[in-house]
């Protein structure tokens, strides 16, 4: 069974209200966000920023079976359309399973992660969790997003037994608004 989300931040469920309208299909789509992406922008890409290790956030460190301040393995890349920032993807895992289970991953280089996990039925998906990240959210801070409130899910991935923490923040492009009127595209 997969590790619960801390109630004090991530939420089980996405008001429509939280989100701006014509996101909240996206947002809330539970398939592969790469593949939904790939329909919508004919020249979607990825742009890695780090690949490496850095302590793990005080909300994924106990879903990673992680301490407080310990360092995990985190790759974080922002998918882009051209060269516009669509989402900023943020993913993490206990240094011990880099040789282990998810042992590739380190090689990704700008190859999206979705295509990686969607293709095996051997990988689990726990359901996805929301939050708007304000300021003070060390992802926030850690990339200097210039805005103090960005929807964002998260879900974890298993594979065998060894997780795989997944955080995908909706930046605000003005992109989305033509986007979203072909979702039929993707669904």
């Amino acid at each position: 069974m997969l590790p619960s989300f801390p109630r004090e931040t991530w939420k089980p469920a996405l008001l429509r209200h939280q989100v701006p309208t014509a996101l909240y299909p996206l947002i809330t789509h539970d398939g592969s966000l790469t593949a939904a992406l790939k329909a919508l922008f004919p020249d979607f890409g990825v742009r890695v920023l780090h690949q490496g290790f850095r302590r793990a956030t005080l909300d994924e460190a106990p879903l990673l079976g992680l301490r407080r301040n310990e360092y995990a393995w985190v790759r974080e890349v922002l998918l882009l359309s051209g060269t516009e920032p669509l989402v900023f993807a943020h993913t993490a895992m206990s240094r011990k399973h880099l040789r282990g289970p998810w042992n590739l991953l380190h090689r990704q280089g700008n190859r999206p992660l979705g295509e990686t996990l969607f293709s095996s039925r051997r990988i689990a998906r726990s359901s996805l969790h929301y939050q708007k990240l304000g300021r003070n959210h060390t992802l926030t801070q850690r990339n200097e997003m210039p805005f103090h409130s960005l929807p964002a899910r998260r879900s974890l991935f298993r594979h065998r037994g060894a997780g795989l923490l997944v955080t995908e923040v909706f930046l605000l492009s003005g992109l989305w608004k033509n986007a979203c009127i072909t979702t039929r595209k993707w669904r």
